[in-house]
């Protein structure tokens, strides 16, 4: 068996039941190796105690390391690599359509098949782009880690539902966008990119990416100009702030989401209406 290839001891494969396939070659630069169920247990929830031991044991993939900027990925056997594991880090994919353009964002627990040609049913074709916003690492289900995988029906069905996952995910930010106000729109996708990866702090949930204007707007689909001003507006009415690294930090209630925005439409209606009162000649 090759040096970088996991191995079992006796005992754990037989309390297991996991027998890794025979030995193949990487031919890709590596950095290291991840023991990916450790890093990512909810993977194995649906294993027995023993079987989870074995299991964690068994599946050690590689590791690339990737820097921010844009990213062009490895070529790997479509056949039989299920995917890239992002274990940590901050990866997005960029699809174009003519002058459109939506971003998505992919971290930690997702799996990307970034080999795959965006849309080949489409008669209007796409063009993808990815990029690293801040540093990630991509564990390799490669060959040998789909074998593996498929000697056990829970693991299958816990890496399917990741995908499935991930779909749902993106079709909830498509209704995001179809909402009319931009801070709406931002709100409503930070409350879920921090649903996703955030982290609880004394001060609200901190979204833990610094995310940039440009890329929120086209997350969101708005102009940069717009996403700034409505960011403004957030942090006016203090829904929203920031750490000394620009992260975000989430202030209040994300069940009150809805009445916020109520709340927030009927305060730019008086507004406005203010305005024109203010605006209209003053009667003689």
């Amino acid at each position: 068996m090759a040096a970088d290839e996991p191995t079992l001891s006796g005992s754990a494969a037989s309390d297991g039941g996991f027998a890794p396939p025979r030995a193949e070659i990487r031919s890709f630069a590596i950095s290291d190796c991840a023991f990916i169920l450790s890093e990512d247990p909810d993977l194995a929830q649906m294993l027995s105690p023993k079987d989870r031991l074995a299991a964690t044991e068994a599946f050690r993939a590689p590791v690339i390391d990737l820097c921010e900027g844009d990213w062009e990925p490895p070529e790997l056997d479509p056949r039989t690599t299920y995917g890239l594991l992002v274990l940590d880090g901050l990866l997005g994919r960029r699809t174009r359509v003519g002058r459109g353009l939506v971003s998505e964002l992919l971290g930690s627990g997702d799996i990307v098949r970034p080999w795959e040609t965006a849309c080949p049913w489409s008669f209007v074709p796409a063009r993808v782009e990815w990029f690293v916003s801040e540093p990630t690492r991509l564990a390799v289900l490669d060959g040998y880690i789909t074998r593996l995988m498929g000697t056990r029906p829970e693991l299958v069905v816990a890496f399917s539902n990741r995908l499935l996952a991930q779909s749902r995910s993106a079709q909830y930010l498509l209704a995001v966008c179809s909402l009319r106000r931009v801070d709406d729109r931002l709100l409503a996708t930070l409350w879920h990119l921090a649903s996703k990866w955030g982290r609880v702090t004394p001060h609200g949930v901190k979204v833990p990416f610094r995310l940039k204007h440009e890329l929120l707007a086209q997350i969101v689909g708005a102009t940069r100009q717009a996403v700034t001003s409505a960011l403004q507006g957030l942090r006016r009415r203090g829904e929203l702030s920031s750490d000394d690294r620009g992260r975000y930090i989430l202030r209040g209630n994300p069940s009150d989401w809805q009445k916020a925005s109520e709340a927030r439409r009927r305060d730019r209606a008086q507004s406005a209406e203010s305005e024109r009162n203010s605006a209209s000649p003053t009667a003689l």
